[in-house]
């Protein structure tokens, strides 16, 4: 998945009003998160799905996908070792920040914010904010 894939399910995420099994797949997914040998993740064809689960192809190897959006815990493993991060909840808005220490010569803070102050989905969307400004604009 490319950067302004990435991108893309961030906003998605902000946009969520509550859990969602399918963006739990679709970032397992795309981040290449999983319990699958390495050599299973070399396919690009991994799609999540509304199960909640990821797939190789119809019928084929599977597995389910961590709860990102419902789960603060799943949400901050997306969060790379050593990245200061912090969340705060104010006029029903959740706001968060991953990476606020990085030099900015490599790389970003990610930004996340959902209006119905669920701090899960923003803790996630600036999560994947962050592993986004790690990438190059047009690949991974």
């Amino acid at each position: 998945m490319n950067k302004a894939e990435i991108l893309g399910l961030a906003l998605r995420v902000e946009a969520l009003e509550g859990a969602d099994r399918e963006v739990d797949a679709q970032v397992a997914a795309a981040l290449r998160v999983g319990t699958l040998h390495f050599w299973a993740w070399n396919f690009h064809a991994w799609q999540g799905r509304s199960d909640g689960r990821v797939y190789l192809e119809e019928g084929g190897p599977s597995f389910a996908a961590p709860h990102y959006t419902s789960s603060i815990d799943a949400a901050l493993t997306l969060v790379e070792r050593g990245d200061e991060w912090q969340l705060s909840t104010i006029y029903n808005i959740a706001r968060a920040e991953v990476g606020i220490n990085r030099d900015h010569q490599t790389s970003w803070p990610g930004r996340g914010e959902h209006d119905g102050c669920n701090p899960v989905l923003a803790i996630l969307a600036a999560a994947l904010r962050a592993i986004a400004s790690t990438m190059e604009d047009d690949r991974g």
